[in-house]
C-alpha cells in the first residue's frame, strides 16, 4: 500500500471502543510525505473516519492503516503545566496500640492527569500505602493504613504527605498536607491520659484529715485536654483507704474511708480534698492510701495521734 493512502491514520480521530485514538503528528506526516488533510480525505483541514477516502478506507479496514499507526505514531508530548494538588486531611489522629488507625484518604487532584506517586516521611514501621482510584470522581488516591504495635505508644508521629507526578519530564510535586498521629496505650483513655499520681501531703488537723496532690500527665495530651481532664476529676472513680499496699511497700490496704469531701482539682493538674473524718475508734491507721482511676500513692499521715496503727 503507498504512503498517501496511509497518511488516513495522520487525520483520524478514532471514538471506536476497540480503536485506538490517533491524531495527526509530523512523525507520521513525515512518513507518509502528506501535506494536507485532503489526500486521505474528502476535506483539506481536517479528517475523520467518517470522511475517509475510498483507499484510505480501504486501508482502515483490513488493519494495514492500524499497524502503521503503531509502527510511527509517537504521540506529541502533552502539555504539563499543572502541578498535583493534595486535598487537606485532619490534622491529627489518635489510636491505640493494636487497634486498626481510622483509614486516611488522599485524593489528588491534576489538571493534567498525570498519574503521581505518594511520599510520606517519616513513614512509621509497620504503615502501608495503597493506590487507588475513587470509584465516585475517578479522582488517584492513597489509602494511609496503620495498625501500631506495643513499643509503639505513648509518642506522637509527626507526617507529612507530598505527590509527585511519575511519567514527566517536570516531575512536579504537589502541596504537602501535615498531621499527627497520637498513639495510646491499650485501655480506658481516663487512666492512659495518667502518667503519674502523687500523694503529696496528708495532713491530721483539729481531728481532720486533708489531702493534697498532683497528677503528671501523658505527654500526648494538649493543654486544653489537660484543663478539660482536671474540669471532669472531681467526677471520675477515685478511692480513700487507710494502710499501705502491698505493691507500696506497706503491710496491706485497710478499711476503705467513705463518704468523702468533693475534690477539688486545678487546670495545673492539682487536687486536693479537705475535712475528712477518720473514725475514732478503733484507732486509724497512721498511713492512706489514694486510689485515682487505677492509679494509687501513699502517704504517712502528718500529725497523726500518737496511737494510730499500722494495718497488719
Amino acid at each position: 500500500m503507498n504512503k498517501r493512502a496511509l497518511f488516513s491514520a495522520v487525520l483520524i480521530i478514532v471514538t471506536g471502543s476497540a480503536a485506538k485514538n490517533v491524531f495527526a503528528t509530523q512523525q507520521l506526516k513525515n512518513a507518509t510525505g502528506a501535506n494536507s488533510c485532503d489526500v486521505c480525505h474528502t476535506t483539506k483541514y481536517s479528517g475523520s473516519k467518517e470522511n475517509l477516502k475510498s483507499n484510505a478506507r480501504a486501508a482502515w479496514n483490513d488493519g494495514t492503516l492500524q499497524a502503521f499507526v503503531d509502527a510511527n505514531n509517537t504521540p506529541a508530548p502533552v502539555a504539563n503545566t499543572a502541578k498535583p494538588i493534595l486535598n487537606q486531611i485532619d490534622t491529627s489522629y489518635d489510636v491505640e496500640v493494636g487497634q486498626p488507625l481510622e483509614t486516611i484518604v488522599l485524593a489528588v487532584k491534576d489538571a493534567d492527569e498525570n498519574p503521581v506517586d505518594l511520599t510520606v516521611k517519616p513513614i512509621p514501621v509497620g504503615a502501608a500505602i495503597t493506590d487507588d482510584v475513587n470509584s465516585t470522581s475517578s479522582l488517584q488516591k492513597f489509602d494511609f493504613n496503620w495498625t501500631p504495635t506495643l513499643g509503639q505508644e505513648n509518642k506522637a508521629y509527626k507526617l507529612k504527605f507530598t505527590a509527585k507526578e511519575n511519567d514527566t519530564r517536570q516531575k512536579y510535586s504537589s502541596n504537602s498536607v501535615k498531621t499527627t498521629i497520637r498513639v495510646w496505650p491499650a485501655g480506658n483513655r481516663d487512666q492512659t491520659s495518667i502518667k503519674n499520681f502523687k500523694l503529696s501531703s496528708a495532713k491530721w488537723t483539729n481531728g481532720k484529715l486533708s489531702l493534697k496532690g498532683t497528677i503528671q500527665f501523658n505527654k500526648l495530651l494538649t493543654k486544653e485536654e489537660k484543663i478539660a481532664y482536671m474540669l471532669n476529676a472531681p467526677t471520675m472513680s477515685f478511692a480513700l483507704n487507710q494502710g499501705i499496699p502491698v505493691e507500696l511497700g506497706g503491710q496491706g490496704l485497710g478499711a476503705e474511708i467513705v463518704n468523702l469531701p468533693t475534690m477539688i482539682a486545678t487546670p495545673s493538674g492539682g487536687w486536693s480534698i479537705a475535712d475528712i473524718d477518720l473514725p475514732a475508734q478503733p484507732a486509724f491507721d497512721c498511713s492512706v492510701t489514694m486510689d485515682f482511676e487505677g492509679a494509687k500513692a501513699a502517704r504517712k499521715i502528718s500529725g497523726a495521734p500518737k496511737d494510730c496503727i499500722a494495718t497488719p
